[in-house]
């Protein structure tokens, strides 16, 4: 890890297990809008109380738990069988990024793209997380960027190339 003027050099390696490469995806955002929650919620609840409402309650309750599910247990599911999928994932990695673009080098693979490749980036959970176009994501720990004192450029970069996906 260097950085000269607008060089930067950022290595570090990571050998996931299926438990902490599902925490790095897990979604993190809680409910978007907690006052609209609420009073769905209570709305429901109250509906529950009248017959006249009790199905349309009842039906609002649950769309709320499918909701829940789909964005929780469901989403680790899914994480989880990609983990299960890639062989490389499952070895030791390198991710390592420089002014020039993203690098992924692991047993009996390695990958090079440039920065303009970046499409969408977002921080959740200490990871820096950078989807690429035909490229396995980049994976970097915000806590080890700013130990090494690159995260400012790093993230300066991906502004200039990457779109940050909403939180």
């Amino acid at each position: 890890m260097q950085m000269t003027d607008n060089k930067f050099e950022f290595s570090h390696t990571v050998k996931f297990d299926e438990q902490s490469y599902v925490e790095v995806y897990r979604p993190t955002r809680g409910i978007r809008k907690p006052v609209r929650f609420a009073a769905a919620c209570s709305l429901s609840l109250a509906m529950l109380l009248w017959a006249y409402t009790f199905l349309l309650g009842l039906f609002i309750i649950s769309f709320i738990g499918l909701a829940w599910f789909m964005t929780r247990g469901k989403m680790s599911a899914i994480i989880a069988q990609h983990y299960q999928k890639n062989r490389f994932l499952r070895q030791k990695t390198v991710f390592s990024a420089d002014e020039r673009g993203l690098c992924i080098t692991t047993k009996g693979y390695k990958a090079r793209i440039s920065w303009d490749k970046a499409s969408v980036w977002r921080q959740a959970n200490d990871w820096l997380r950078i989807q690429t176009h035909g490229f396995p994501n980049g994976l970097f720990r915000v806590s080890e960027l700013k130990q090494a004192g690159v995260y400012d450029q790093f993230v300066a970069t991906l502004r200039e190339h990457g779109v940050k996906r909403k939180q």
